[in-house]
């Protein structure tokens, strides 16, 4: 018995020394909150420099006016494909009055 208890004092003590370590990291990691700001306006310089590389590497791969054309392209589609919807939509509506209204 006097064994046991003495294995888990040892652990007890061990683990309370772990814990103290652990509290003192946490206070330094505690920093004022203009340093906080700081670091948060790094990480987002840092982010938008990659998201700025990544960008320059996909003009590199398909080429500066291909991405361009690409992208006007893909608006005229949408525009033409909302005209048809809408005139679609407008001769639905059209057939719908004709039932509706009554024979002279």
């Amino acid at each position: 018995m006097l064994k046991l208890k003495k294995t888990y004092n040892q652990f007890h003590h061990l683990h309370n020394n772990q814990f103290n370590v652990m509290k003192k990291e946490r206070h330094q990691k505690v920093v004022g909150r203009q340093d906080r700001e700081l670091q948060r306006l790094q990480e987002k310089q840092k982010y938008l420099r990659i998201k700025k590389i990544k960008g320059q590497i996909k003009l590199q791969r398909y080429g500066k006016q291909n991405a361009k054309q690409h992208g006007s392209s893909t608006l005229q589609k949408y525009k033409e494909m909302a005209d048809k919807a809408s005139i679609k939509k407008d001769l639905k509506t059209n057939k719908k009055y004709r039932r509706i209204r009554p024979l002279k």
